[in-house]
């Protein structure tokens, strides 16, 4: 955990199962490749995107949206081709009053055992400037549970808006529906998410009022 005055920050690793991993010998954090990272943050802006990378070289892991308190709580998935031993792990964003804030933790990266993955794959749709999923949509990402089972290590949810003249939330209304769409999952029992709205998709008309799902599993 690092804590700094009107902040903190905490970080665990994760394994296939959800449960936390321990500390080293020298007490640093272990994270695992193919495996999860969860963070937690306070002191960053209200709703606003908080940016999450791997050093060395920097990789970037996704975003994450702040709370209407400031707070955070999301997970990535850090990719298999990262390299195994000493890493930071940096969280980037804004502090309430708009100013760049970068909180960082050192991690030892271990490599594991090669499990075969797979991805599920659904689109769920949305009425105009709405976030309620309808019984068609509840249909479609319970037959996506079914696929999966209980084997899931990661999922992604990520949520658009139709293209209109009215701009002003187009963010917020896209990661509402991916975060219907997330909470809906949480409730089938689905494990690993990270989420956010893109604003406007790049289809016009219906098509664009969606959420995209991809869920990576063990085979």
């Amino acid at each position: 955990m690092v804590s700094r005055g009107d902040f903190t920050m905490r970080i665990a690793g994760l394994n296939s199962a959800g449960q936390g991993l321990p500390l080293s010998d020298d007490g640093a954090l272990i994270l695992q490749q193919r495996n999860l990272a969860r963070t937690e943050c306070t002191g960053f802006q209200a709703n606003g995107p908080v940016q999450v990378y791997i050093m060395s070289t920097p990789r970037f892991l996704g975003t994450v949206m702040a709370n209407a308190d400031g707070t955070f709580t999301g997970t990535v998935l850090l990719p298999a081709d990262i390299k195994p031993g000493r890493h930071t792990l940096q969280s980037n964003g804004f502090t309430p009053d708009g100013k760049v804030r970068s909180v960082s933790v050192g991690v030892l990266l271990r490599a594991v055992k090669a499990t075969k993955h797979s991805n599920a794959r659904a689109t769920v749709y949305f009425g105009p400037l709405s976030s309620e999923l309808s019984t068609e949509s509840k249909a479609t990402l319970n037959t996506l549970v079914k696929t999966v089972g209980a084997k899931t290590s990661a999922t992604v949810v990520v949520g658009y808006v139709q293209g209109t003249s009215f701009t002003d939330n187009d963010l917020e209304l896209s990661t509402e529906r991916a975060r219907a769409v997330a909470a809906y999952l949480r409730g089938q029992g689905v494990k690993g998410r990270t989420v956010r709205g893109e604003g406007v998709a790049p289809e016009a008309g219906a098509k664009a009022r969606r959420v995209h799902v991809t869920i990576t599993y063990r085979m």
